[in-house]
């Protein structure tokens, strides 16, 4: 059987060397992944920000508003049809 001489000078990586490579990689894993998110993030954005006073207002609306909305329009709409006709 052949003994391993420990004096000789040993190639590779211990295990702190590769914990600490492994939570490098992990990191900029991570950074690349933030990156991603927040390019994509930035182009949604432009999309679907309300502008102007108008944009706010809409966007601050719920369901039941838009419903009640919807409810006095038709209303008035049906009365000056009613009126006209």
């Amino acid at each position: 059987m052949k003994q391993l001489d420990d004096t000789a000078p040993r190639r590779g990586m211990d295990i702190d060397e590769i914990r600490y490579q492994r939570a490098l990689s992990l990191a900029r894993y991570e950074m690349a992944k933030y990156h991603l998110v927040e390019s994509v993030n930035s182009v949604t954005d432009k999309f679907t920000k309300p502008r102007g006073i108008v944009g706010k207002l809409i966007g601050s609306l719920n369901y039941m508003d838009y419903a009640m909305l919807a409810f006095k329009f038709g209303s008035k709409l049906i009365k000056w049809r009613k009126k006209r006709g």
